[in-house]
């Protein structure tokens, strides 16, 4: 081998190695950026549920940009229609951390833009009115809260991807909060999401629900029904588990670690999601012992398109 052989080969390894030497780092920079950058927040409540209106705080920690710009989606995952979320938004304000005012603006019908003044810590609030009896639309009254996540939680423009928590601050007089979300170790009624995504496919249903368990497959299954009646909730519970148990067997695995069945009493409907599902119980005969095969076959087929679509 020639000296000038080596040389070239030395150059070449060591322009290689300096490469990937700024490679690394600057993916060690990006990954520091990310484990110690931004953090957003969510707290929502429900003090007056009579009025409607949930109240929505946001925390939004980690700032650097000369403004954000919050989005409400105008969709909700697996509801085949465009809806009109933000209509229902009011009193919307946004300050410094310390509490003083920053200006905004609506860019859209579904878009605010705030100049944060390269702020580290942004609160954002605005109430929103929920009133409508469907699957896809918040409802609150003193009877229940049901939460639409893309109805309540704002996004940052083009950051969907960023990781959220959502405490809920129930109504003085409910008692369970039953939802998808993964909860938080050590923080009361506070559940986080990996992305918005995630939080968006997990619907919220404060209030005074029935909670049914059972475990199948080394997964556990929760059942947050309101007022089923005479229903044997022994009976219940083992159609239940039939039904996941042959879904699964079809499919082979399943997309969650845990799921929740979210079962309203008034309204109709029902929509699937990835961890739980949310149906209404409206054709219920309540002076029945069982549900009926017409129920149960509703029960499956949320259940089933979930873990067939999900593969």
């Amino acid at each position: 081998m020639s000296l000038n052989f080596f040389s070239m080969s030395v150059k070449k390894n060591f322009a290689l190695i300096l490469i990937l030497s700024v490679l690394f780092l600057s993916s060690r920079e990006s990954d520091a950026q990310k484990g110690s950058g931004t953090r957003i927040e969510y707290t929502i409540s429900m003090e007056n549920p009579n009025n409607h209106y949930f109240h929505v705080s946001l925390t939004y920690s980690g700032l650097r940009d000369k403004s954000v710009e919050l989005k409400l989606p105008a969709w909700t995952p697996g509801y085949y229609m465009i809806l009109d979320y933000a209509k229902y938004v009011i009193e919307f304000k946004a300050s410094y951390g310390s509490g003083r005012i920053l200006d905004w603006k609506k860019t859209s019908k579904n878009r605010w833009k705030i100049d944060t003044d390269k702020t580290d810590v942004l609160k954002v609030s605005y109430d929103v009115f929920a009133f409508r009896t469907s699957v896809a639309d918040s409802f609150l009254d003193d009877g229940r809260g049901f939460i639409s996540p893309t109805g309540i939680f704002m996004h940052p423009a083009g950051q969907k991807d960023h990781p959220v928590t959502v405490t809920i601050i129930p109504y003085e007089k409910f008692t369970e909060i039953s939802t998808g979300l993964d909860p938080v170790p050590g923080r009361a009624d506070t559940y986080s999401a990996s992305d918005f995504d995630v939080l968006y496919d997990c619907p919220v249903l404060a209030g005074n629900q029935e909670i049914l368990k059972f475990e199948t497959g080394g997964i556990p299954y929760t059942i947050a029904a309101e007022k089923l009646g005479n229903i044997d909730r022994s009976k219940l519970v083992e159609d239940f588990k039939k039904i996941v148990e042959t879904a699964t067997s079809v499919i082979g695995e399943v997309p969650y670690k845990h799921y929740t069945f979210i079962m309203m009493n008034r309204g109709m409907g029902g929509l699937e999601h990835t961890n739980s599902m949310a149906v209404f119980t409206n054709r219920l005969d309540f002076n029945s012992t069982e549900l009926s095969d017409g129920w149960l076959s509703f029960i499956a087929h949320e259940i089933f398109i979930i873990n067939c679509s999900t593969f």
